[in-house]
């Protein structure tokens, strides 16, 4: 009977368990097995939607084992959902990584990174801000002594200083300004 029926598989692939054994009667309806083409492996993640605007096609991601034993593999976002799921507040991207030296399986799980980073900033503690005529400033320890800094805030970064604004080297103050005047020396 096995000369008269032939089984193709439709693409190049790995073949799974099957639970077909030999004598059973199959049709065009019967799953036989299963195939993977995984030389090249599709992953979904979810993406708080803040970052809707950052993570789109093309975005570079890192992939490793949950365990993180292994080196990343680098991939990138080939796919982002349309929508925003209203429970999570988050989105769906999908991600293709090079699987050729098969380390990966659909199914596992993964550590994902994405550089959705909103750029460099300096954090500073809410009451290091001071305010000014001419806006936002910042007092800083510039060789031992007090300098007033102008500063930019982001909203979405809750007051973190823009990275534009500061210098490497320099120190900022975190309260207690009452005396504090430009170029009056200072004890850290």
């Amino acid at each position: 009977m096995t000369d008269r029926r032939r089984i193709t598989a439709p693409f190049d692939g790995r073949v799974g368990i099957t639970e077909i054994d030999e004598g059973d009667r199959i049709d065009t309806n019967t799953l036989v097995t299963t195939i993977d083409d995984r030389s090249t492996l599709l992953i979904n993640f979810s993406v708080p939607e803040v970052y809707v605007d950052r993570v789109t096609r093309g975005t570079d991601v890192s992939v490793r084992l949950w365990d993180a034993s292994d080196e990343a593999v680098l991939g990138e976002v080939v796919a982002v959902d349309s929508r925003i799921d209203v429970s999570s507040r988050a989105f769906v991207a999908r991600a293709a990584i090079n699987n050729e030296a098969d380390k990966f399986r659909p199914g596992m799980a993964f550590e994902i990174s994405v550089n959705a980073s909103r750029g460099a900033f300096l954090s500073v503690p809410d009451v290091a801000v001071q305010w000014g005529a001419d806006g936002a400033y910042v007092w800083v320890a510039d060789e031992g002594r007090a300098s007033r800094r102008r500063c930019g805030l982001s909203s979405a970064c809750w007051r973190n200083l823009d990275r534009r604004r500061r210098q490497r080297g320099r120190v900022g103050g975190h309260g207690g300004y009452s005396g504090v005047r430009a170029g009056v020396r200072l004890s850290l």
